[in-house]
């Protein structure tokens, strides 16, 4: 895989990270808003509904008992009468301790089901959150690092004039002949065979770039530079 990738536009970038940032936003509140409603119906459950019932069976065990003191003590003390109001007390009292403890059970079945299926479920969001929480916030962080050595390197490095929009080219001379480059990107200039390409311009480059086309950085053109003939002065 290439380590290199071209870059045309850093508004394009400033742009994906925003919206990045707006994902990890958006996204962070939904999963907290799952989870949240998540424990929010296991503490309905555990604390509201099961405390509820659980003293509603001890509330009605107590008045059973009750109950059953006060018809023990009137038969004993009035044994030819029918004690139906006693009777009646402890039906009730009976009955509705067994409506709590059926409730208490149904709680508790309803508590492990609930428990058995979101489980599974809040496991498959742990990759979310990781990603969410901590591998989107580094990347945001890389890209504007790497946004802002782009800025700099776009402010500081000279640009050809007359070159490509969005990029940024580089005029090095030859430090073997002193004679300035220049950046093969116009196919009218070369000849079929050569490659495109940074080769400096030599005497038989003449008439392919014309020494007088040439600019340095954008300033005045450079004059053209004959080599030294065979045997001559250096």
């Amino acid at each position: 895989m290439s380590d290199q990738v071209r870059i045309s536009s850093i508004d394009a970038l400033e742009a994906f990270r925003a919206d990045l940032i707006q994902y990890v936003d958006k996204a962070r509140v939904a999963l907290e808003d799952a989870s949240s409603q998540v424990r929010r119906t296991r503490s309905w459950l555990d604390v509201d509904r099961t405390g509820h019932w659980t003293g509603q069976c001890k509330q009605w065990t107590k008045l059973l008992e009750q109950a059953e003191a006060e018809l023990y003590n009137a038969t004993l003390t009035r044994p030819r009468e029918s004690h139906a109001f006693q009777k009646m007390a402890v039906a009730k009292a009976r009955r509705k301790l067994d409506e709590a403890e059926e409730k208490l059970r149904r709680v508790a079945h309803w508590r492990q089901v609930f428990e058995n299926r979101t489980t599974p479920l809040l496991r498959q969001l742990d990759p979310m959150f990781f990603l969410v929480g901590r591998q989107l916030p580094q990347g945001i962080h890389s890209l504007g690092e790497a946004i802002k050595a782009l800025q700099a390197y776009a402010e500081k490095s000279p640009k050809i004039t007359g070159g490509p929009p969005n990029t940024i080219s580089l005029a090095l001379s030859d430090r073997g002949t002193g004679i300035l480059p220049v950046r093969e990107d116009s196919a009218s200039r070369l000849s079929a065979n050569e490659t495109t390409g940074w080769k400096p311009v030599g005497q038989d480059r003449q008439d392919a770039c014309p020494p007088a086309e040439l600019s340095v950085l954008g300033g005045p053109p450079v004059p053209h530079i004959q080599p030294p003939a065979e045997g001559g002065p250096a």
